[in-house]
């Protein structure tokens, strides 16, 4: 086994960092993810209680 250099540790010590924080940044943004599915399911909802309105207008006339 060599020694490893003063550059080696560092390139070393900055993956480990930037593997730490992608995880991270994963485990954060999927419950975002999974707020914006609910809020897109709901707009979705919204457009088909519009149809729905838009139906009875027509209807009325």
């Amino acid at each position: 086994m060599s020694e490893t250099t003063g550059t080696e540790r560092i390139i070393i010590a900055l993956l480990v960092v930037s593997l730490l924080v992608s995880g991270y940044a994963v485990m954060s943004i999927s419950p975002i993810a999974k707020n914006t599915k609910d809020l897109a399911d709901s707009i979705e909802g919204i457009g088909d209680v519009s149809d729905v309105i838009g139906d009875l207008s027509e209807d009325i006339d």
